[in-house]
């Protein structure tokens, strides 16, 4: 659709997840918003499609669905930082870091941190 070549892919899935878990095809999506009607200028195609595809299953002009309780469940960014985390192992700079760095620079940091106590009194 050309409406949602400039929207995210995570958000547009996630909008259309009542229709993708009832079981509607990727073609069966596809030929369903091609017949809305779309407002020339989008500034958020992802809330156009929820707001839209809320309004229709109020008319009973798509399926309904009912979500399980398990995929609502909100993420408290834990996942995120999990993936960031498992990314950042096999990263080479990281690597790097761990092998090479990491304990000089964590002994300059503590250094530093001695010196800044004396400096100020053990204020710091």
């Amino acid at each position: 659709m050309w409406w949602l070549y400039t929207a995210c892919s995570r958000r547009i899935a996630f909008a259309l997840r009542p229709l993708i878990a009832v079981g509607w095809t990727a073609p069966q999506l596809a030929a369903e918003l091609t017949t809305w009607g779309v407002p020339r200028l989008l500034k958020d195609p992802a809330a156009y499609l929820r707001h839209e595809l809320r309004r229709r299953q109020q008319h009973n002009e798509v399926p309904h669905s009912e979500l399980p309780a398990h995929d609502l469940l909100v993420d408290d960014g834990s996942r995120y930082e999990a993936m960031l985390c498992e990314r950042a192992v096999h990263a080479p700079a990281y690597r790097r870091y761990i092998e090479e760095t990491r304990f000089a620079l964590r002994e300059e940091l503590a250094s530093w941190q001695r010196g800044r106590r004396e400096q100020t009194g053990g204020f710091v």
